[in-house]
């Protein structure tokens, strides 16, 4: 976690973090969509062989 030692105005530090849960559920869905492109892969060379 980030440790602020200067004052931050509310509203930004609530849209900081809005930010960084914002990129954590990108890197979610990202990682979520890696694995079904995987997934799906591997089915199509299963159907070619």
């Amino acid at each position: 976690m980030y440790n602020f030692h200067f004052v931050v105005n509310p509203k930004e530090k609530i849209h900081f973090s809005n930010q960084k849960a914002q990129i954590q559920i990108q890197n979610i869905t990202r990682r979520h969509l890696a694995f079904k492109l995987l997934r799906q892969e591997q089915q199509t060379i299963k159907i070619l062989k």
